[in-house]
């Protein structure tokens, strides 16, 4: 008998994600038109038996394929990025609140190091050694094959960006975004755009660390993922 559930073999869907950037909420997916601001819904997270998700999805990443990953506290998932059907990859056990692929398909985990995760098994390997940085919520990967790493400054001096080399990873301080708790990042048209837990959406200039633009968006980020499958595009 044909339960409609897709045997779990770790692959992602056909579907390959078209949008420049998606963000996500604790339980929502949205696809954003960083020129315009502009959310547009894709769904609340759900299982492939049509239940609500009822893991904690920390962070989403694209690879160069249009492979879809969302990362939580003890799991690493595939999505489809048409309707945000969530199903298991792999068991993990370590945590992360930020992920992200680099230009050469890798899969980065950031939580208090950053880790290349196998995308077939979830296990890890160093990139940054642990206890040097904290995550704030995200990286991101850029078609240069550097990483950019929103990290927790002092007080309230706000987030600190860290340029990592994806192969190295040698890494240094860019500067201060001067804002907290962005838990979400990703890149289009040489900006990155940094999404935090108080709704805010800011445009950062990858060189500097400065803030270009700010809008409310008015939901609470947990993260974003960059869509490196529309580069050649110009996105």
């Amino acid at each position: 008998t044909d339960t409609g559930e897709p045997t779990d073999t770790g692959e992602p869907p056909v579907e390959v994600p078209v949008e420049p950037i998606y963000v996500h909420t604790n339980s929502t997916l949205y696809s954003l038109d960083p020129a315009s601001a502009e959310l547009s819904l894709v769904g609340d997270f759900y299982d492939s038996t049509g239940g609500s998700f009822d893991g904690s999805m920390t962070d989403i990443a694209i690879d160069s394929e249009g492979n879809f990953f969302g990362i939580g506290f003890d799991g690493l998932y595939g999505i489809d990025p048409t309707d945000a059907r969530v199903w298991d990859i792999a068991s993990m056990v370590d945590s992360f609140v930020g992920l992200t692929a680099t230009s050469d398909g890798r899969l980065i985990g950031a939580g208090d190091g950053l880790y290349e995760i196998d995308t077939v098994t979830g296990l890890t390997t160093p990139l940054v050694d642990a206890g040097r940085y904290e995550t704030s919520g995200d990286i991101v990967g850029l078609p240069s094959s550097l990483l950019y790493w929103l990290v927790r400054g002092d007080g309230d001096s706000g987030d600190l960006l860290v340029e990592v080399n994806a192969l190295s990873g040698a890494n240094r301080i860019v500067g201060s975004v001067g804002v907290t708790d962005l838990f979400g990042v990703a890149y289009s048209g040489g900006s990155l755009y940094g999404f935090s837990d108080a709704g805010l959406m800011v445009e950062i200039d990858p060189s500097t660390a400065a803030v270009l633009s700010e809008q409310d968006l008015l939901l609470s980020w947990w993260g974003a993922a960059t869509n490196p499958v529309v580069w050649d595009s110009g996105a």
